[in-house]
């Protein structure tokens, strides 16, 4: 199982928006050294077929979503903390974050997939 920590981010001044590189059904997403002046964040998966076609949903399994915060930085859960890879979902949190990890279980019905988290001050 590899950790997959490459992103995207594009930032300004009242959001960010950080899109992780593709990851296997297998890998977990973990992206780090978060830009955590923007205290309520997003975050939603996006599955993709073997031709790099998005995909509404897998067709099973769930991804578990813990949050580093600035105040203690060590992993812990958000309120919601999972999500059903068959169905769209977006879950939120407030926290000022430095860093996200989401671990997948029993993915599957897709070639790969990745995550994008959008924070903003409000």
């Amino acid at each position: 199982m590899a950790t997959i920590t490459e992103r995207y981010i594009q930032e300004n001044r009242v959001k960010a928006t950080i899109v992780s590189a593709d990851a296997l059904p297998a890998d977990t997403i973990e992206i780090s050294d978060l830009f955590n002046a923007f205290p309520h964040c997003f975050l939603s998966a996006q599955f993709f077929d073997g031709s790099g076609n998005q995909l509404l949903t897998g067709t099973s399994g769930t991804l578990a979503v813990s949050v580093a915060t600035q105040n203690n930085g060590v992993y812990e859960s958000p309120t919601v903390a999972s999500i059903d890879a068959s169905a769209a979902e977006t879950i939120d949190w407030a926290a000022n974050t430095a860093a996200v990890r989401v671990v997948p279980t029993s993915l599957a019905g897709c070639a790969t997939w990745r995550i994008v988290l959008t924070c903003n001050r409000s």
